[in-house]
């Protein structure tokens, strides 16, 4: 039986020491059963630097081609879970940030 590790490594990191703790590798079968880190639904991959859904990968993707003025019609503290994950445009995308869902990261597959 194979292994899948995934490297995330993020760009543009101001120093080596910095560049160094960013790395991180993840087996593939825990990042099967680990929840979307976004909506707590089932993930399928670190995505943008973060283990996520493929919900949360496409909204995350889409918000970041175009211009988008999200605005949050509550007080800026939705829940973003799997039920309610498409009410909030704002608020999702808060948290996708908030947790390092960055265009700006690389990974790399590795089969071992």
């Amino acid at each position: 039986m194979s292994r899948t590790s995934i490297l995330v490594l993020e760009l543009e990191s101001p120093s080596w020491n910095l560049f160094m703790k960013k790395l991180r590798w993840f087996p593939q079968a825990q990042i099967e059963i680990i929840p979307c880190k976004v909506c707590g639904d089932k993930s399928s991959g670190v995505h943008y630097g973060v283990i996520t859904c493929e919900g949360c990968k496409g909204f995350f993707r889409r918000s970041q081609s175009s211009v988008v003025n999200y605005q949050c019609p509550r007080q800026k503290n939705c829940v973003v879970d799997r039920i309610n994950r498409n009410r909030c445009q704002y608020c999702r995308l808060q948290k996708c940030l908030t947790l390092g869902m960055s265009r700006d990261v690389l990974t790399i597959i590795q089969l071992s």
